[in-house]
């Protein structure tokens, strides 16, 4: 009898015990699902919050890049005492790495710009990405062509002055970032086309008027470059896009990712860093090496991570194909 009520007693501890594994089974189960199911919402559905997220990160990359050129501007005027850029980053144009970290901070710039290049590439052969994205791979060899020949050539002079030719080409470039902008602002028909093409010239002419009247010398070329695509892609984004309205949020929403908002954050802290933290601490992590990384990353998360079957519908709903 004692026997037969101690097996008894087992057999109800292991029901008990099963059901409450059982238990903590389907609640962890269902917590992950709730989980699960909030990030997707939280990082893709059109929500008036993320297109606040969205237009606050376009105005922080706005100030930042507004700031760094006034700071660049000043500094240029008296370039051996600066009072706000790193003087080795004025000497250079560039936060050359420590020689610990890279000897050749051009030629390790150049070899992942190549990398990415390939495998954008690659990635486009496979089908894994549509056939457009080859300019992605077009963009990063010809940025690893500009580090190979900086790596080849000795520090350019404090006086040499751009030369025509080579302010054409920099015009050239320097439009990349107006006209998409452009582009941008009419398909979300916040301008016409007219508008839309005079704003384009005359932020252009504005851009290269600050670069041949203000900065002239041409080490600072990459870096004008990069400052001024951003600012002409930001502000007329921040300003004009909005965060309240039905097609605002959709407009912002559109792809909305938190990888994605990570990225352009990393992107924007890496260009106020460079030139105003380069002899702080920057040279001795990687010098311009971290924007090349940041600005890698960027166009990578937004390529491979950012959710491409969100159609957006003018009237503040969105479809999910």
């Amino acid at each position: 009898v004692a026997c037969s009520l101690h097996d008894r007693a087992r057999e109800r501890e292991k029901r008990t015990s099963h059901s409450r594994v059982s238990y903590f089974n389907s609640a962890h189960t269902s917590r992950c699902a709730l989980l699960a199911r909030w990030m997707t919402e939280t990082m893709t559905v059109s929500t008036p919050r993320n297109a606040l997220i969205s237009w606050i990160v376009d105005a922080i990359g706005t100030i930042a890049v507004v700031v760094l050129l006034i700071s660049w501007l000043i500094d240029l005027q008296t370039p051996q005492q600066p009072s706000y850029l790193s003087k080795s980053f004025l000497q250079h144009g560039f936060c050359l790495s420590s020689p610990q970290i890279f000897e050749d901070t051009h030629f390790s710039c150049s070899l992942l710009d190549a990398f990415c290049g390939f495998l954008f590439i690659f990635s486009a052969v496979k089908g894994k990405m549509p056939s457009s994205s080859l300019g992605f791979a077009s963009y990063f060899f010809a940025h690893a062509y500009g580090h190979h020949e900086l790596s080849q050539k000795s520090n350019t002079r404090e006086d040499e002055m751009i030369k025509p030719d080579e302010m054409i080409t920099l015009a050239c470039i320097l439009a990349i970032g107006p006209w998409s902008s452009a582009s941008f602002l009419v398909k979300s028909k916040k301008m016409s086309n007219t508008s839309a093409n005079i704003f384009a010239t005359v932020t252009l002419a504005c851009l290269v008027s600050i670069y041949a009247f203000l900065i002239k010398n041409p080490k600072f070329g990459l870096l004008y470059i990069n400052i001024s695509i951003t600012i002409s892609a930001l502000l007329p984004k921040m300003l004009l896009v909005g965060f309240r309205s039905e097609e605002d949020v959709a407009l912002r929403t559109s792809g909305f990712h938190w990888a994605s908002v990570a990225s352009n954050l990393f992107v924007s802290c890496a260009v106020m860093c460079e030139p105003f933290f380069c002899d702080s601490f920057i040279k001795r992590i990687g010098g311009h090496f971290i924007f090349d990384l940041a600005l890698a990353i960027d166009v990578i998360v937004k390529t491979f991570m950012v959710p491409k079957d969100i159609e957006i519908h003018f009237i503040g709903k969105m479809k999910t194909k």
